[in-house]
């Protein structure tokens, strides 16, 4: 396994690219980033017991990625921080959808 610094570097970098036009840099991203975004929507569907019971961490991600995706054709990150914090947004909006649902 790459240390983090090596990870976030390859991170930054497919953000330049993705931020320079190049589309594929976003599949490129969201494959590394993918074992980080599983963590951080485990984690945080912990938070939300009712919705824990109900939907697993995998759907969870899948439509917060959705969402993710949908921003992203307008709105392109910084930085690795930026990228992450507004994956966290998306999976807190996934998860109060469900909630709301459950």
């Amino acid at each position: 396994m790459p240390a983090p610094e090596l990870d976030t570097l390859m991170l930054q970098e497919c953000i330049d690219r993705y931020r320079a036009g190049e589309r594929a840099a976003m599949d490129d991203l969201l494959r590394a980033a993918g074992a980080r975004l599983e963590k951080l929507a485990r984690h945080m569907t912990r938070t939300f017991p009712n919705v824990r019971d109900q939907a697993d961490t995998g759907d969870v991600l899948q439509g917060s990625l959705i969402r993710l995706l949908r921003t992203l054709q307008t709105l392109r990150p910084e930085t690795t921080r930026d990228f992450f914090n507004l994956a966290a947004v998306h999976i807190r909006r996934e998860l109060l959808d469900l909630a709301r649902r459950c």
